[in-house]
């Protein structure tokens, strides 16, 4: 299976919401998918993110995103992602998402929201 992985607008990641957590280094996380796509959000919650979207070779289209949520730690020394995408943690897109980051991010866990 071939997959695509490229940065997601503002508009496709409308909708997303907190899916799980991902535990990963921040210098495993910009060598698999760059740099994050800006620094903060208006209310200061977020401050780091990466909207993504992971596209398969059928062409089914998996939105995501990543971001620190309400953590005040320095971006080199977060180690507790956020992870958002809009269909949950009870879907095939979960076990997508679980697969990406693990074969990915350099010693990566994901962890669904209710499991963690």
């Amino acid at each position: 299976m071939k997959e695509t992985i490229i940065k997601a607008t503002e508009e496709e990641i409308w909708g997303t919401g907190f899916t799980g957590y991902l535990r990963a280094t921040t210098n495993a996380i910009v060598k698999a998918f760059g740099d994050p796509n800006h620094d903060g959000s208006i209310d200061d919650k977020i401050r780091f993110d990466w909207h993504l979207k992971l596209v398969m070779e059928d062409g089914d289209v998996v939105v995501f995103t990543i971001y620190d949520w309400k953590d005040k730690t320095t971006f080199k020394r977060i180690n507790d992602w956020h992870v958002g995408s809009r269909r949950g943690t009870r879907t095939a897109e979960f076990e997508v998402l679980k697969s990406l980051f693990e074969s990915n991010v350099r010693n990566a866990k994901f962890v669904a929201s209710d499991r963690a």
